[in-house]
């Protein structure tokens, strides 16, 4: 059975906008700009990458019977990687970081998020998974996994595609057969 899916670009920026609201506004978020991550974007270009992309997962897990809190995912996802900025003198080295900075960014999520729960926060601590051994508990930490994988890739791989990354034309314009 194939599963048709067609997603809008910009009723995907709409949600995150709407559910990240407080996030995106906030001091620390707006200071993820300013520090570099995966080569050729921010921590939080990176993180929007990420919302972007595990809200478009969200859709095809859901267009295959799966059940998924997209608000959650989506706050997980805009935090995910907050725990990171000051990398180059807050760890003592990549594993170090690699190992470190969900648990800091679960941190700094529960200043930002009122309703903080297991779900986000276990979300946010296992997205280095499998690099790091403890393996996400609930469908949205499994998302955004791949979404920070694909989003990794992508910003690292390709740095001259950064402008059509931004607007996910090809995922989002043509859909899944």
């Amino acid at each position: 059975m194939a599963i048709k899916l067609t997603v809008d670009k910009h009723e995907i920026n709409d949600e995150i906008e709407r559910i990240g609201k407080d996030i995106l506004a906030s001091d620390i978020f707006k200071r993820s700009f300013l520090q570099d991550h995966h080569f050729s974007s921010s921590v939080g270009e990176h993180q929007i990458h990420v919302a972007r992309m595990s809200y478009f997962l969200a859709e095809v897990f859901e267009k295959a019977g799966a059940s998924v809190d997209k608000e959650k995912l989506v706050k997980a996802a805009l935090c995910h990687d907050l725990g990171i900025l000051g990398r180059d003198h807050r760890f003592k080295s990549g594993p170090d970081c690699i190992h470190s900075h969900p648990l800091n960014s679960v941190e700094e999520a529960k200043l930002l998020i009122d309703d903080i729960d297991d779900v986000i926060c276990d979300t946010i601590a296992t997205h280095m998974w499998p690099l790091t051994f403890r393996r996400p508990k609930y469908i949205e930490g499994y998302i955004i996994t791949l979404a920070d994988k694909i989003s990794a890739v992508q910003e690292t791989t390709f740095p001259w595609y950064k402008k059509k990354w931004r607007e996910l034309d090809i995922l989002l314009n043509y859909g899944i057969e």
